[in-house]
């Protein structure tokens, strides 16, 4: 072979990239106008997390077992009215172990890398996230 093509060659392979190229686009314009169930995470709930407190406080006792729940791993132990050692769900102890690791970067900025190896290492602080809950 000499690895030349001829121009109707060329044309034939030109028709079936761009067909590809054509096909490609408007799958990827349908995936973007997809609602994923992540997206609609984002734009439902992650608000509601920001203002998870003021949508306790208005809650019945119910929700708000169900909202402690998913804080917390175990029940909370009382004492002298304080919460001693709260062990907290896997996706709290991740959000947790994040908000520490960029809150350590004081105006440095951490890499990619520090952040997971900052996620690996176990809860150290854990803030607890209601000081002040109503009992229901």
């Amino acid at each position: 072979m000499d690895r030349a093509i001829t121009s109707h060659d060329y044309q034939d392979m030109k028709s079936r990239v761009d067909k590809d190229i054509v096909l490609t686009k408007e799958k990827l314009t349908e995936l973007q106008q997809e609602k994923s169930p992540f997206k609609v995470y984002l734009q439902k709930e992650v608000p509601m997390l920001e203002n998870l407190l003021e949508y306790y406080r208005k809650v019945n006792g119910t929700t708000k077992k169900k909202i402690l729940g998913c804080i917390f791993a175990e029940k909370l132990v009382l004492d002298k009215g304080k919460v001693t050692d709260p062990v907290f769900t896997e996706p709290v102890q991740l959000i947790l172990r994040l908000s520490n690791s960029l809150k350590s970067t004081t105006g440095n900025v951490k890499s990619v890398l520090e952040i997971e190896k900052d996620l690996s290492k176990p809860l150290s602080y854990a803030p607890l996230l209601f000081k002040s809950v109503s009992k229901s």
